[in-house]
């Protein structure tokens, strides 16, 4: 299951879906650290913020 930046899912591929998929190139695989540290760059701002509301 694939869900974009909100959570909402966007795509369900079975495993052997998926790797016909990688097979075809129709689908690739991304640079997850650059995803994770905007990720956590994201929920350490949201909590500043609610840090500084109290």
């Amino acid at each position: 299951m694939f869900v974009n930046r909100t959570g909402m899912k966007v795509l369900e591929r079975t495993r052997t879906a998926l790797a016909l998929e990688f097979r075809w190139g129709t689908v690739r695989k991304l640079d997850d650290t650059l995803l994770f540290d905007r990720a956590l760059e994201s929920v350490l701002g949201n909590l500043r913020q609610l840090n500084r509301g109290k």
